[in-house]
């Protein structure tokens, strides 16, 4: 559990890179680039050096726990797919971010504000959508079932309050 509010902690990091990074924002777009584009130098040094880390963190539990051996023995064909996955991923990701910031400089001034809490509940929101679809729920009490749609209808209920909120 721990790790998982560490997570969702640490995760806003990338939000204040995009508040506090308003001066390279500025100065990108005095030199011509458009508003919609402005924040990609700010998108490009949070990936550029968030990627250190989990290189670093990689490596090292594939060192530690000895599976550098394992990747070597798996067969081309896997490693075709988990190659494909992680770019997929990674596609995803990036255009999520991307996404966001575009949203974020659309909404002006208020950007900032808004878009953080609708991207994060959205990428809730379709994580939870999927897990249902994909049948993680299956084994679940009617509790959890009950508990988790309920989470559902909060978390769009929260959308459209901050939704009609950032119109006023």
């Amino acid at each position: 559990m721990a790790w998982c509010v560490a997570g969702g902690v640490l995760s806003s990091m990338l939000q204040f890179s995009f508040v506090f990074g308003g001066g390279l924002v500025d100065d990108a777009e005095e030199r011509g680039v458009a508003k919609e584009a402005s924040a990609m130098p700010v998108w490009m040094l949070c990936f550029l050096f968030n990627s250190v880390g989990h290189i670093f963190y990689a490596s090292w539990l594939l060192k530690a726990n000895d599976t550098w051996r394992k990747f070597r023995s798996t067969p081309t064909r896997d490693w075709a797919h988990g190659g494909m996955m992680c770019a997929l991923i990674a596609v995803a990701f990036t255009a999520h971010i991307h996404l966001y910031g575009l949203g974020a400089a659309k909404m002006g001034s208020s950007g900032a504000v808004f878009a953080w809490p609708l991207v994060m509940s959205s990428t809730v929101f379709t994580a939870q959508v999927w897990s249902l679809v994909l049948g993680e729920w299956t084994d679940a009490s009617l509790e959890a079932r009950v508990a988790n749609w309920a989470s559902l209808g909060l978390l769009v209920a929260a959308v459209a309050v901050v939704a009609l909120t950032a119109t006023l």
